[in-house]
């Protein structure tokens, strides 16, 4: 499978070349197709088993999450609250929590594909993912403190907001800070940047 033939991720757009996918030089097995594949994820999957490495085929198609009743990601932003999953083995359902609330089954087909057909990204904590109107973000790449210096003023409104929300400005932030940047889907193309601490 060349770059061409992998499946695209629409929340992670630059999956094969920011990190999210490792290049499979030792030729491994999918955990859980068996086949090789040139790409390999090693990042977040939460499921009772541990894979070790999943293909982006089994990420895309929902196997992955299927057969390991499993989801990739750790939070998201959802209607003023942050929504997460459990998988329950004695009623073999997925929980989902608004905060601390259990609430329905969220049957949103961008929550769905985010949640259970789109490979996570490595962060200090558990991954968080932004979202605009509740519609998923895409994320763009992990950023450096440089990265923001040099595109000071195209993320000029992302850093205001991490200084409105937690405090934040270019000169508080430092090297046991992760940062994640994600961009909107939408015609504006606004930028927002996620961050957590070691």
């Amino acid at each position: 499978m060349t770059l061409e033939q992998t499946p695209f991720f629409r929340f992670q757009p630059h999956a094969y070349t920011n990190g999210i996918f490792e290049v499979n030089h030792k030729k491994k097995n999918c955990s859980v197709c068996k086949n090789t594949s040139d790409y390999m994820y090693y990042g977040p999957f939460y499921s009772i088993e541990d894979l070790n490495g999943i293909c982006p085929v089994c990420i895309h198609n929902g196997k992955a999450s299927k057969d390991f009743n499993g989801f990739f990601q750790g939070g998201i932003e959802y209607r003023g609250s942050s929504l997460s999953v459990s998988y329950d083995e004695s009623t073999n359902k997925f929980l989902y929590f608004l905060g601390y609330d259990e609430v329905s089954l969220i049957e949103e087909p961008a929550i769905e594909e985010l949640l259970f057909r789109t490979p996570g990204y490595v962060s200090w904590q558990e991954s968080y993912w932004l979202t605009e109107n509740n519609f998923p973000l895409a994320f763009v790449k992990y950023l450096s403190i440089e990265e923001i210096e040099d595109k000071l003023l195209s993320l000029s409104e992302a850093l205001n907001e991490l200084n409105e929300n937690y405090g934040f400005n270019r000169d508080s932030i430092s090297e046991d800070v992760g940062l994640y940047l994600l961009e909107s889907l939408s015609k504006n193309g606004k930028y927002r940047i996620h961050l957590d601490n070691t």
